[in-house]
């Protein structure tokens, strides 16, 4: 048997925590990838304690070059970025190529300093942005758990708590100003906020990321209170109040849409979380056995139905904002009801 080598990045921030494969083949041809075939798209934002860019992989005899995405890692010195970068960087058994792949993102760290942001060159915002303004929410991560969205209660996460990644466990997540709540309908959905350097109540420098809505509450209008995590990576600070530009954009790396059972046991009524998906939910329904019902919004991203005694195989029909559907189907077994905190994925 041959042997081969996998060469991996662990990649952080868009999506969930992922072990992905860059190339797999003969060990002592990964040696030989030379270090240029790493480039960097764009360095999204280098802070005292954090350094965020995008990167692109091209390795001789793959085809395409392989977008990784986004790596995020902090740091105590956003010079050591580099060699926190090729920490990330395994091979499975082959040494040669951990090395390999090493050299080659710290020589892509260095050709693109150039391209860190600051004041003087700062990110570009998405096209079409708009003005808002932007504070800081919280440093405690237990304050997600009241959020008006439910995403974190502990009854929403008994049993799962898969949505919460990438967003809310690297805590780039967000409340926002009744305008963009919408009564609930922006649960779920994800803004890139951009600051450019420009004058704020607090010395900043230009940065950006993509958040996720998943409170209420934060005052006035094109309001963004995010964590403190988002915060800093958009502001360099840890208070302040910055003035912003930001576009809605689909969620990355977000898991499938899910529903969780919040009102168990009950052939009657029931309360359903919906989670997951790229953006937020405008309507749902619920099936079972022969018969539909459509469900309200209580607020947040729950929805109830009243469901007349039903029982026998339960499914989901889930609208987002942007007009797409999705069923969530072959549900709990084909039992109904089912306990509070079940999973349907």
């Amino acid at each position: 048997m041959v042997a081969k080598a996998t060469v991996r990045l662990v990649v952080v921030g868009v999506g969930a925590p992922t072990m992905q494969d860059i190339v797999t083949g003969d060990p002592e041809a990964l040696v030989q990838v030379p270090p240029v075939m790493v480039r960097f798209k764009e360095v999204i934002g280098v802070t005292r304690t954090k350094a965020t860019v995008r990167l692109v992989v091209a390795v001789a005899g793959v085809a395409r070059p392989v977008e990784v995405g986004v790596l995020e890692e902090k740091t105590q010195n956003a010079l050591a970025v580099a060699g926190i970068m090729g920490q990330t960087a395994l091979t499975n058994g082959v040494m040669g190529a951990n090395q390999t792949a090493k050299s080659a993102l710290v020589h892509g760290l260095e050709e693109d300093q150039s391209a860190r942001v600051s004041p003087e060159n700062p990110p570009t915002p998405t096209p079409g942005s708009t003005p808002g303004e932007l504070t800081m929410w919280s440093d405690n991560p237990s304050a997600v758990i009241g959020g008006s969205c439910e995403y974190a209660q502990k009854i929403s996460t008994a049993k799962s708590g898969a949505w919460l990644s990438p967003y809310i466990t690297s805590g780039n997540y967000c409340a926002v100003s009744e305008d963009l709540f919408q009564g609930g309908a922006a649960c779920g959905r994800c803004y890139s906020i951009t600051y450019d350097g420009s004058s704020a109540t607090n010395p900043g420098k230009a940065g950006n990321a993509v958040v996720q809505v998943v409170n209420s509450g934060a005052g006035g209008s094109n309001h963004f209170d995010c964590f403190i995590d988002g915060f800093h990576t958009i502001t360099s600070a840890s208070t302040g109040i910055f003035p912003v530009k930001f576009s809605h954009v689909a969620c990355q790396g977000i898991t499938p849409p899910t529903a969780v059972i919040l009102d168990g046991n009950n052939a009657w009524y029931v309360k359903v979380l919906f989670s997951g998906g790229t953006t937020g939910v405008a309507s749902a329904k619920i099936h079972i056995g022969g018969a539909s019902f459509s469900m309200s919004r209580l607020s947040g991203a729950t929805f109830s139905a009243n469901t007349n005694g039903a029982w026998g195989q339960a499914s989901f029909e889930v609208t987002f904002d942007n007009g797409s559907a999705v069923a969530i189907d072959g549900c709990f077994g084909g039992a109904w009801p089912v306990p509070t905190s079940s999973v349907c994925v």
